[in-house]
């Protein structure tokens, strides 16, 4: 019979609260925090964004469209 991994004990990287898994990689106690430190590390400004759209519409622009024969 296969034997389980022992449960671990860590701390939320987001909530500080204290959480068991079997996993030693586990960083969240769960998938609402795991969620909430992904959007503040990758928050973007509305000018970013529209400066990101910008530099798209730009570059998909400038190329020339090869017609094919």
């Amino acid at each position: 019979m296969k034997q389980r991994r022992p449960l671990r004990k860590h701390c939320c990287e987001s909530c500080s609260r204290n959480f068991y898994s079997r996993s030693s990689l586990s960083r969240f106690c769960s998938v609402q925090c795991q969620v909430k430190t992904w959007r503040a590390n990758n928050k973007f400004t509305r000018e970013q964004l529209e400066q990101q759209f910008i530099v798209q519409e730009l570059e998909t622009t400038s190329q020339p469209i090869q017609e094919a024969v």
